[in-house]
C-alpha cells in the first residue's frame, strides 16, 4: 500500500530540537538497559552510552548539539546486544539543525503535527559500492515525498515511521535489518 500523503520537512532549528528530544523520548520508553560503550563512526570515535532493547533486539545512541556540539543530532543504531567494549553503527540518522540536503537524516511532520523520521538513503560504509545506489536498489520500506521550502520534493525518501506511533520501534528495526542486509551485499559480514 502506498503512502500519498507529503510530509513537510522540518526547518526550524527549535522544531527539530524538540523532535530530536521527542524521538530520545520514545525510544527510552521501550524497555532497554544502558551500557557505556565507544561508539566508533565516520566522525570519529566517542564514549557514550548505548541503550539494548532485548525486545526488539536493537542497540542506540542519541546525542543532541549540546552533548556532541555538532550543527546535527547524532543517532547511531545497531542490532544485537553489543558484547565487546565498543561498536560500529549499522545506520546513523542524524537530522541537521538547518536544511541540509546532503544529510541523510530528516524530520518532518504531516498535516496533524505527528513527527516523522525520514532518512534520504546515503548510507555510509567507508567501501566503494556503499551509498545511496545500493540503498535505492535495496530499500524495502515506505518512501514518502516531502516538501522543502514550500516545494515538493520529485524524490521520495525513506519514511521510518511517525516517532510516537505504538510500532514506530518495530519499523525502526526494520529500517537497520534493511540497511545492515544492504552492507552485508557488500562486506560479506557485518
Amino acid at each position: 500500500m502506498r503512502n500519498i500523503e507529503v510530509l513537510d520537512v522540518l526547518e526550524n532549528k527549535e522544531e527539530i530540537k524538540k523532535a530530536q528530544q521527542s524521538l530520545k523520548f520514545e525510544l527510552e520508553k521501550i524497555s532497554h538497559e544502558t551500557i557505556l560503550k565507544t561508539i566508533y563512526t565516520k566522525g570519529g570515535i566517542t564514549d557514550g552510552d548505548v541503550s539494548y532493547s532485548k525486545e526488539h533486539n536493537i542497540w542506540f545512541a542519541l546525542y543532541d548539539e549540546c552533548e556532541t556540539g555538532a550543527k546535527r543530532c547524532w543517532n547511531a543504531f545497531g542490532l544485537d546486544k553489543p558484547k565487546k567494549k565498543s561498536v560500529v553503527p549499522i545506520i546513523e540518522i542524524n537530522p541537521p539543525y538547518e536544511l541540509n540536503r546532503r544529510v541523510a537524516g530528516v524530520f518532518a511532520k504531516n498535516g496533524k503535527g505527528d513527527i516523522f523520521l525520514l532518512h534520504r538513503g546515503r548510507i555510509g560504509g567507508g567501501k566503494v559500492g556503499i551509498g545511496l545506489k545500493l540503498f535505492n536498489e535495496n530499500y524495502k520500506g515506505e518512501r514518502v515525498f516531502v516538501r522543502e521550502h514550500g516545494k515538493k520534493s520529485n524524490r521520495e525518501i525513506a519514511n521510518i515511521g511517525c516517532i510516537t506511533s505504538p510500532d514506530f520501534p518495530k519499523r525502526l528495526k526494520n529500517f537497520v535489518e534493511n540497511v545492515g542486509e544492504m552492507k552485508r551485499k557488500i562486506y560479506g559480514k557485518l
